[in-house]
């Protein structure tokens, strides 16, 4: 539906999704997901379907996630101020990804692996049609391939922190 609120939750050791949202308008704040889709095959932590539009992810904290700490398929998506740590405990994947998501904004992120054997590929990705996107001021760190890796032309990528 449109217009969801998640918010306050402490979600673990799922066997897919932490959290799985689809619709417009939809906020998922302060959430801690910890473990989730790590049990089976793999799974992300907090999933925005494609169906969605002008949602906002902020404030949540996200470790070991079997896939993605965060994916997102949904345009106008605002992703603000979440912690995602060590991500891709299943196979080897990203904090954050973005697909073919038009017009985001992710900002003041924090997105590490601090494991002994990484596990997260990329701390925030985007592929696809994914373009016009603000990634401005995050904190990206200690991932296996690229610290970030955006796809399209129209990205606006400044004053990140990365090593």
């Amino acid at each position: 539906g449109n217009k969801i609120n998640v918010t306050g939750n402490s979600i673990r050791r799922t066997v897919n999704n932490g959290v799985k949202v689809a619709g417009d308008d939809v906020v998922v704040t302060g959430n801690k997901i910890d473990d989730c889709g790590a049990l089976s095959t793999g799974t992300a932590g907090l999933t925005i379907a494609a169906t969605a539009a002008r949602c906002i992810v902020s404030a949540n904290g996200i470790k070991r996630s079997g896939k993605e700490g965060i994916q997102c398929y949904a345009s106008y998506a605002t992703i603000v101020g979440n912690t995602v740590a060590n991500s891709g405990q299943k196979a080897s994947h990203n904090g954050i990804h973005l697909y073919d998501c038009i017009h985001g904004t992710i900002t003041g992120n924090t997105v590490i692996d601090d494991q002994a054997s990484a596990t997260q590929a990329n701390g925030i990705k985007s592929t696809g049609t994914s373009d016009l996107l603000v990634v401005v001021g995050n904190t990206v760190v200690g991932n296996i391939t690229t610290q970030i890796n955006l796809a399209g032309a129209g990205n606006e990528s400044a004053h990140n922190i990365v090593a």
